[in-house]
């Protein structure tokens, strides 16, 4: 009984974990917008703001699997919420976008460390209930914590303004403190259960041989790229096209979009796991969400109304609904066979990347070209994922799981 009362704290710790180191990347979503106004800056600048938080979380997440076998596990998760929360009190001075970048860089790092330890801790969750434990905690409070950051900064900004955002924000992630101490156990290295969560210390770059990595790759980085388009540049567009929307109906939309990722990725994933057994039919599902992704990027530069836009984003969300519980369970194949915390690693980049590359080419698009052309280009990004994909699922499907040498270039079907 102990135990089972042990495992359901451990599982509101880290369902709550998870979703804090979560809610800073997407609050300041809809406030893009008014932030730019504020500041007199440039799409580029405010595409850096947002984009330094999970580029910073992607590149730290490898540097801190290293410290989890030489320091106390739970101190480091302790350390790393507290510098976010204090950090998150440290938007309401923030008067430049030197300082902005700064706070960003910051709690990306923290996060980063709280993410990779809440993940090990995963480890500890009995084998019988691992499933619920890592699809939950890892997946869906990741989700609700993207989809909950709109939604609550863009109300708070209507209601009671600029600076409350961040300090509602402040006292959200401080509650995290309290989390730790009462419900977080020091993690036990010398378990054999628990080195598993451990990240392997594998090439990376030997993935490449392998369909079903560019395959995890290309619908990942796209559909990342297309959800991250939204959340970083529809509010400034919005704003700059003048259509009437206010700043807690972009958080709305926002919200509803991930939301609708959240609600799929559990039934989408068990019927994708289904597919997977017979023959990997599950791969058709990453076309089919990529095509709804990318029909959203066009449907977004002719829509002008709250319900247009809404339409648009639900669109997208289903899209990729459908992309990330296929894609996931991609890694937990290869996972099997080539080490789970490898493939996972290379998600967490991909995404890592994406929430990057994306607001960066944005801004570089809207500053010299257009701020239509900055959806068509993604638009065009998903026709040509979809291309790919298309060769890489037939290669698969037709038993061929690497990719060809070159010296057997003519002597292997394609």
């Amino acid at each position: 009984m102990a135990d089972t009362k042990n495992t359901k704290y451990l599982f509101f710790a880290l369902i709550s974990l998870a979703f804090l180191t979560n809610f800073g990347i997407s609050i300041i979503s809809p406030l893009m917008g008014v932030i730019r106004s504020d500041l007199k800056t440039t799409v580029l600048w405010m595409a850096l703001i947002f984009g330094l938080f999970p580029a910073f979380r992607g590149i730290f997440s490898p540097v801190c699997a290293k410290f989890i076998d030489k320091y106390s596990i739970k101190k480091m998760l302790l350390c790393s919420i507290i510098i976010y929360t204090v950090f998150s009190f440290l938007y309401i001075f923030g008067s430049t976008v030197l300082f902005l970048s700064f706070i960003r860089i910051i709690q990306g790092i923290a996060a980063a460390f709280a993410f990779t330890i809440t993940v090990t801790y995963t480890g500890l969750i009995p084998k019988e209930k691992e499933g619920m434990g890592k699809g939950f905690t890892v997946i869906g409070a990741t989700i609700f914590g993207l989809a909950f950051g709109p939604l609550v900064g863009g109300v708070i900004y209507d209601e009671f303004g600029y600076y409350l955002v961040f300090i509602i924000m402040g006292i959200i992630e401080g509650s995290g403190i309290f989390i730790i101490l009462y419900f977080i156990p020091e993690y036990d290295k010398s378990s054999k259960s628990n080195k598993e969560i451990i990240p392997s210390k594998k090439n990376i770059m030997q993935l490449g041989k392998y369909h079903l990595s560019w395959i995890i790759i290309l619908f990942q980085f796209t559909t990342f790229c297309q959800i991250t388009i939204i959340l970083s540049y529809l509010a400034i567009y919005v704003r700059d096209k003048r259509v009437p929307i206010s700043i807690s109906e972009i958080g709305m939309i926002l919200f509803i979009m991930v939301l609708i990722l959240g609600i799929m990725i559990s039934p989408i994933g068990y019927y994708s796991e289904k597919l997977m057994n017979d023959k990997f039919q599950h791969l058709y599902l990453l076309i089919i969400g990529t095509v709804l992704t990318t029909v959203s990027m066009f449907m977004l530069p002719f829509s002008r109304s709250l319900f247009m836009v809404l339409m648009a984003v639900v669109v997208n969300g289903v899209g990729i609904g459908l992309v990330n519980p296929a894609a996931i369970s991609c890694v937990y194949y290869m996972g099997r066979h080539h080490g789970t915390a490898l493939w996972w690693s290379m998600l967490s980049m991909i995404n890592a990347f994406a929430y990057f590359a994306a607001p960066l080419i944005a801004g570089l698009i809207y500053t010299f070209i257009d701020m239509d052309w900055v959806f068509y280009i993604f638009g065009i990004m998903g026709i040509i994922t979809v291309i790919i994909g298309i060769y890489h699922i037939s290669r698969i499907l037709r038993g061929y799981h690497t990719r060809p040498r070159l010296k057997d270039f003519f002597n292997k079907p394609f």
